[in-house]
């Protein structure tokens, strides 16, 4: 892909680096703790915009990154969300969750 080639992917991707190393550290404080790296990382990224110039520079390779890695930071936190939830409920649920999507799974091989 020609994108890896250009200067403002890297821009955006040492950019959106920053973003999310500063929000995992900001995530280890006492009460920025509740709100998560992956959210901090974000409203870090919203506070770039107000650098004009660094993000006209970088203006298609965030096109980019905010197309891929967005999407995947969205899907992740979204799964790490399910699993927590499923691992307080305990092991019972987990097996439950399993034996449930299994039966899903195969029922539409039922005749009716």
């Amino acid at each position: 892909m020609t994108i890896f080639k250009k200067h403002a992917f890297w821009l955006a991707a040492l950019l959106t680096f920053i973003c999310s190393v500063l929000g995992s550290f900001l995530a280890k404080l006492p009460y920025l703790s509740l709100i998560g790296a992956l959210v901090l990382s974000l409203l870090l990224g919203i506070a770039f915009q107000s650098f004009p110039q660094t993000i006209n520079k970088a203006s298609s390779g965030i096109g980019f990154i905010s197309n891929k890695f967005l999407r995947l930071g969205i899907i992740l936190l979204g799964f790490k969300l399910n699993l927590i939830t499923l691992a307080n409920a305990g092991i019972k649920t987990i097996i439950s969750f399993n034996y449930c999507r299994k039966w899903y799974d195969y029922s539409h091989l039922l005749p009716l």
